[in-house]
């Protein structure tokens, strides 16, 4: 079955509100998008967000390799032969994480639409249900408090605090929401490597008695080699964000016993589901848990992180509230959201369906 068509464009999205994280204010998103159309009129579709904080991937320059290489690589090609497609597509995802999730995740909806099934019933469904959180940019806690009970009123449990400008704020401030939540919501906390050793220290003894569930990316990415010699009882909250690109950097981890006790995957990093998978099977074998985020995504790559994130035995947690903030999408469908839940869907592929016409 061969590829006919390979379509790519970008949409420039605003968020429903601005939101704060260490040391950067976001306001709206620039996503791109790629549709891969079969001879029989069957289509898959992909999306990516490049980010020049966490990638130093460019918007411009990444679109310009979606738009001129994936074409002229993909059109003509069959579709079963999508693992040596995918060997292609993935030549440059060091360089272009972004564009090249969204020609990965493209080829992987429309070739198990092909097939007639999910994708996570192609790769093999190991969960059904997990709750995602949903996240609290850096803001005052009269902000923090709205926002909370605008989450509980919806039905989620699971709640993400960004921290890391500043230490005694940030130890108030969860204090504070914990205190405000009970045993409703469960927390967990990121630092976007904001934090030194000695801040990291403060933070945990200070918070230490609240649950917890994780401290996402404390230190610096150049700081990882520090993280070994602080306390177990710090460690066993600490996850890999920014310091987890690649299955490479995954290989680092385990073999250097840099300390990460969880591992957050993001396809915007990873450079889509193929790299992904794989870092998530490096995991496993080390017995290491998993937690799936994103950036601010359409539904589109949210729906490919769910579907390979529900193929994992080892995933434990869910962060993929990006599409939740997004003023408009270019799609729908892919997941099901049921009081914080997230579940994905038995139509083919991704289960995800154009708005409109390209």
């Amino acid at each position: 079955m061969r590829i006919v068509e390979v379509n790519t464009w970008s949409v420039h999205l605003p968020l429903k509100k601005p939101y704060s994280i260490a040391h950067h204010t976001f306001a709206d998103v620039h996503i791109l998008f790629m549709q891969v159309v079969l001879e029989n009129g069957t289509y898959g579709l992909g999306s990516g967000t490049p980010s020049i904080v966490v990638c130093n991937e460019h918007f411009e320059p990444s679109f310009n390799y979606l738009s001129s290489e994936m074409p002229a690589i993909l059109k003509g090609e069959d579709i079963r032969e999508v693992e040596s497609l995918l060997d292609q597509v993935h030549r440059f995802a060091d360089v272009y994480p972004a564009a090249t999730a969204a020609a990965d995740i493209a080829l992987m909806d429309a070739f198990s639409r092909f097939l007639g099934i999910s994708l996570v019933r192609f790769w093999g469904q190991k969960i059904t249900s997990l709750p995602t959180s949903v996240t609290l940019g850096i803001q005052t806690w009269e902000e923090c408090r709205d926002n909370i009970d605008a989450f509980r009123s919806a039905g989620f449990t699971h709640l993400k605090i960004k921290i890391g400008e500043n230490v005694d704020h940030d130890i108030e401030i969860v204090r504070k929401i914990h205190e405000y939540t009970g045993e409703a919501m469960h927390l967990r906390v990121d630092a976007n490597r904001g934090y030194t050793t000695n801040e990291l220290y403060r933070f945990y003894h200070a918070t230490r008695t609240l649950d917890l569930i994780c401290i996402e990316q404390p230190l610096r990415v150049t700081d990882d080699h520090l993280l070994p010699a602080m306390p177990a009882a710090i460690r066993s909250l600490c996850m890999a964000d920014e310091s987890l690109k690649s299955p490479a950097h995954a290989y680092r981890h385990v073999e250097q016993g840099t300390g990460f006790a969880y591992f957050n995957i993001k396809l915007m990093k990873s450079g889509g589901t193929r790299p992904g998978r794989r870092i998530a099977r490096i995991a496993e074998t080390h017995g290491i848990p998993l937690m799936w985020g994103c950036m601010d995504e359409s539904r589109i790559s949210i729906a490919a992180a769910l579907h390979a994130a529900y193929a994992c035995p080892n995933t434990q947690l869910l962060d993929l509230d990006g599409s939740f903030d997004l003023a408009s999408d270019v799609a729908n469908g892919g997941w099901v959201l049921k009081n914080g839940n997230l579940m994905v869907t038995d139509e083919p592929g991704l289960g995800l369906s154009l708005l409109q016409k390209i």
